[in-house]
């Protein structure tokens, strides 16, 4: 009985630790969804909420400077650090020194209690390695198609030939391979060759194999060699930085070894013999655009951000960082961003510069004065790229949001403008502070990288004041859930159909300068940009739906509206959108059927997978009840079914045009965070929002303290008054108020 009673004991004791391994192999994670829990750690909230910063290393780096460097930080109550390798860095990356140094950090940063991200590049744009994986596979520095048109055939072409085709009717045939029985005929002819990427940043990265030999150098014989065992709990995750499919050439299309293999593969037809119409309006070019850019946000999906995603998921990271998501409609470098976001733990995004724009025409313009052909500028004010974040976060369960933030912003950047920007990208969605940037010197020009470098400043040693205050703020706006009940269709898949690279440059100095003639993308990219905010600006609750999210989570459950872990009673059709996807489409109709309302504010979409149809006509005209026209946001229709249940907000004398809002639901209760984004001008009215009780939330002191409400059947009505740049973060009880908020549940 004695003996056992011991190999009883030995066998839970081996089980046990298993577990307790297992558990600890996992990634951690501090998850709160009850405002007991957030006041219990409100005036400290722990190392996970607070920020992160890109910290730099740009010069010799030395044992010494990595020390002082954390040592800064720590000071001012920073949590993490994301050590990137940055332009002036004379170490060499990814060496046995690099990495005796990042022992170094690792230490320090283990000792002091903080966290240590990884930044994956050597610079950025992700995905080059440092220059490493190019020199493994040459290959991969990619290369792009140029046309050049002719009238006879040339008897020698120059560069490496694709593909050449001749117009004939109405058509093209390609005749790459019978070139020497078209010499000295007259014809129209296309020949498209080959030109390779000169940069040593910017790989092909839709290339098979490519993202393997990237994470293989960086991570397999360089960061998990070294640190693979704090992955998941020291180091929490791993930082992508704008990584690109750019061809990099004016007027050149995007090309990748298989990429004819491909889209015949998706699209059952064949690319080459329809290359005019990605630069021409010829032939059916809304269809071929649509299909091409499908192709190509597919290649990106799978071969990059699934593999990477993959790999963390794999190793107990979380992947993060950002891709070029102010670029959208264009969608040269990124043809879907919030695509992306469905294949990164904690998706992020970059807000740049220190001006307040929701403008994107005025903004645009701008860039196209300064010679940025299509270019948007837009950033702080940019609420279709932040709320693309939080809606595929909300869709895809994921609690944390990051930011790059205060890039750009310059040497004079105040902590009133820290704050503002702050409290409106966390109001719209963002959850986790990445400040760019820390420096490691200023030597010579590095100190015209992107200022500012903050400890570099005078108010360094009184920066924890706004620490703490963005780390609470963070600890909050993690907390329980944002849930919203209308879905506002993304027209991504629209402005592709629209879209033809501007075909100007050296490459193709013989065609002169040829302007696509489907300027028609950016009027719909604005016009959907000031539909967005003005929902926000409204105080409407509202979700984006990213067609490629939608294909792979989407369905249609009991008249409701469904994706990956967010259900939704109205879906709304936007200014700009005139094509679906055909799984958008057929969930469009199943949802119809079962009764699911629509608010359209345009006309029935035209196209499904960019080819004509009248199937939403038709659909518009059998469901007539349930598929609503609107023509403004402030019409009766749309008030009535726009208005988010149990929440109004009314101002006083004027509309607060810059106030934002973010609400937060708890197991218990409520979170409603307000911010005034505008630096001139105070906001003041009323809020009505369901409950018994209230409690404000202070940011700057980590108190919490009864709000002055005045409840009438289940609902709760409250004074705010917010100056310049102000905000206010309440808890909404269902229960009455107590006394204290300290020392018993409210």
């Amino acid at each position: 009985m004695h003996r056992k009673y011991i190999i009883f004991s030995a066998v839970c004791f081996v089980c046990f630790a298993f577990l307790l391994a297992f558990s600890c192999a996992k990634q951690e994670s501090t998850e709160f969804d009850s405002f007991s829990e957030i006041k219990t750690h409100f005036e400290n909230p722990p190392v996970e909420f607070h920020s992160a910063p890109l910290t730099v290393w740009n010069d010799k780096v030395t044992d010494e400077k990595v020390v002082e460097q954390i040592m800064k930080l720590h000071s001012q109550g920073i949590g993490g650090v994301l050590i990137h390798p940055r332009y002036g860095m004379i170490t060499p990356y990814l060496t046995d020194e690099y990495f005796s140094l990042y022992k170094t950090a690792f230490d320090k940063v283990k000792e002091l209690g903080m966290k240590m991200w990884i930044y994956d590049e050597n610079g950025y744009p992700s995905g080059y390695a440092g220059g490493y994986v190019r020199d493994e596979i040459p290959e991969a520095a990619g290369k792009a198609l140029v046309l050049r048109q002719y009238d006879v055939l040339p008897d020698n072409i120059e560069g490496e030939i694709s593909v050449v085709l001749k117009k004939e009717n109405s058509g093209y045939v390609d005749v790459t391979d019978r070139l020497g029985d078209e010499k000295s005929k007259s014809g129209k002819y296309y020949v498209y060759t080959l030109v390779s990427n000169l940069s040593n940043r910017y790989l092909d990265l839709l290339m098979k194999g490519v993202t393997e030999k990237f994470l293989e150098v960086t991570f397999e014989k360089g960061y998990k060699k070294y640190f693979g065992h704090e992955f998941g709990k020291m180091i929490p995750g791993s930082f992508q930085d704008e990584a690109d499919i750019s061809p990099l050439v004016n007027g050149a299309i995007k090309w990748t070894p298989d990429l004819y293999a491909e889209f015949e593969k998706m699209w059952g037809y064949d690319l080459r013999v329809h290359l005019p119409s990605l630069l021409e309006d010829v032939g059916e070019w809304k269809k071929n655009r649509h299909n091409y850019y499908a192709v190509l946000l597919h290649l990106f999906v799978e071969r990059w951000a699934k593999v990477y995603y993959n790999y963390c998921e794999e190793n107990n990271l979380k992947f993060t960082g950002h891709y070029w998501e102010n670029w959208w409609p264009r969608p040269a470098r990124c043809p879907d961003n919030m695509a992306m976001y469905q294949w990164a733990q904690m998706p992020g995004v970059d807000i740049l510069d220190n001006v307040y724009s929701d403008d994107s025409r005025a903004q645009r313009e701008k860039a196209q004065k300064m010679g940025r052909y299509g270019y948007q500028l837009l950033q702080v004010g940019n609420v279709r790229a932040v709320k693309e974040l939080r809606s595929a976060a909300n869709q895809m369960g994921y609690r944390r949001t990051l930011s790059e933030t205060y890039g750009r912003s310059g040497w004079d950047l105040r902590f009133e403008d820290m704050k503002r920007i702050a409290d409106w990208e966390y109001a719209v969605g963002v959850n986790f502070l990445n400040q760019h940037l820390f420096q490691m010197t200023l030597k010579g020009a590095r100190k015209q990288d992107n200022p500012p470098s903050f400890y570099h400043q005078p108010y360094w040693q009184f920066y924890h004041y706004f620490e703490n205050y963005t780390s609470r703020l963070s600890l909050v706006l993690s907390s329980g859930e944002q849930i919203n009940k209308i879905l506002v269709i993304e027209p991504t898949t629209s402005a592709w159909m629209y879209y033809a690279p501007p075909r100007r440059g050296r490459v193709v100095a013989d065609l002169g300068t040829v302007e696509s003639k489907t300027e028609k993308y950016l009027a719909l990219g604005d016009d959907f940009q000031d539909f967005v905010t003005d929902l926000s600006k409204l105080h409407v609750d509202y979700d984006l739906g990213c067609e490629k999210i939608i294909n792979d989570v989407g369905a249609v459950k009991n008249g409701k509206f469904v994706v990956g872990e967010r259900t939704y009673d109205i879906l709304v059709l936007p200014p700009g959108l005139e094509n679906l996807n055909s799984t958008t489409a057929a969930l469009l109709e199943t949802y119809l059927n079962e009764g699911g309302k629509v608010i359209s504010f345009v006309e029935p979409p035209k196209y499904i997978d960019g080819s004509e149809t009248d199937r939403f006509s038709k659909l518009a005209s059998e469901h007539a009840e349930k598929w609503l026209k609107s023509d403004r946001l402030n019409g009766q229709i749309a008030a009535e079914l726009l208005a988010s249940e149990g929440f109004q907000t009314v101002f006083e004398d004027k509309a607060g045009n810059k106030l934002y809002h973010h609400r937060r639901q708890l197991k218990d209760g409520e979170i409603l965070f307000l911010a005034n984004s505008d630096i001139e001008e105070s906001i003041a009215g009323k809020i009505m929002v369901k409950g018994m009780s209230a409690y404000e939330l202070n940011l700057f002191t980590g108190d919490i303290s009864p709000y002055p409400a005045e409840s009438k059947d289940g609902m709760l009505s409250m004074r705010f008054d917010l100056p310049p740049t102000g905000s206010l973060l309440l808890y909404i009880s269902p229960t009455v108020s107590t006394s204290s908020v300290r020392d018993g549940e409210p």
